[in-house]
């Protein structure tokens, strides 16, 4: 396990028409803190760079439109991530 908890929040959709296509984007913050109660023999960092790898590696489009991390020397206390979702928009 990644021991992160991730607490998140969704923005309001933006429609937009890209070669023809409707489309929905997104926004999403997430917050990302480490998980005291599971431990791991990972550093914070690297399950931190291995929660991004997999939101990039997923098959649906995920923009990363900013990422915040913050903490003290050789240790991630928190990271802020902004994505931007994309979907197709429903035809009306």
């Amino acid at each position: 396990p990644l021991a992160l908890t991730l607490k998140t929040e969704l923005g309001e959709p933006v429609l937009r028409v890209i070669a023809g296509e409707s489309l929905s984007i997104i926004p999403v913050r997430i917050e990302v803190r480490p998980n005291d109660d599971v431990t791991s023999p990972r550093s914070t960092y690297q399950r931190l760079i291995e929660f991004c790898h997999f939101v990039a590696a997923h098959p649906r489009r995920a923009d990363l439109g900013e990422l915040q991390v913050s903490g003290g020397s050789g240790t991630v206390s928190e990271a802020v991530l902004t994505l931007n979702l994309w979907a197709r928009a429903p035809r009306s």
